[in-house]
């Protein structure tokens, strides 16, 4: 078994990107889906058998699952970064109606959410919109 080494041109490198970009959203959407899948099936299992929902035993198997899948979506949302953190603090604001488990869990998003330098912001920009809106506001926008 070899190992083969590609060296990708300037021309194809637009190419090599996109399918590096395409892959890492794979990669998340599979991570996320196996998460999801991980939840309801904890959720199917942890309630199984159980009709009565005010029963005490009911009610703490209900809380224990709602920890663990809290914990599981913290996780995911850590990983993901980006927009998974932003969706999970605003699901911090719907307490009336998301469990308590996941909105006190979820608060961490807002307390410690990771901050990004403002250099690492801009080369983001250039990244995907090929200029730093800091490089063209000091430019002034009339030139585009």
């Amino acid at each position: 078994a070899g190992v083969s080494v590609a060296f990708v041109s300037g021309g194809e490198r637009g190419v090599w990107d996109e399918l590096q970009r395409q892959g890492g959203a794979a990669a998340r959407g599979i991570r996320t889906l196996r998460v999801a899948m991980v939840v309801a099936v904890d959720y199917k299992l942890s309630l199984r058998g159980m009709s009565d929902h005010k029963a005490p035993e009911y009610v703490r198997a209900l809380s224990a699952c709602h920890d663990r899948s809290a914990q599981r979506v913290l996780d995911l949302c850590r990983t993901q970064a980006g927009v998974y953190i932003k969706a999970g603090q605003h699901v911090t604001s719907l307490r009336p109606i998301v469990p308590r488990e996941f909105t006190e869990m979820l608060a961490s998003l807002c307390d410690d959410a990771p901050q990004s330098s403002l250099a690492e912001v801009e080369r983001v920009f250039a990244d995907e919109l090929g200029f730093s809106p800091l490089e063209a506001s000091r430019g002034g926008f009339a030139s585009f």
